[in-house]
């Protein structure tokens, strides 16, 4: 998996979260 698609996941997860 690329750089920028690990940093969209982790984001998608903390939105999901918030």
């Amino acid at each position: 998996m690329s750089v920028a698609a690990r940093v969209a996941q982790e984001m998608g997860v903390k939105l999901g979260h918030e």
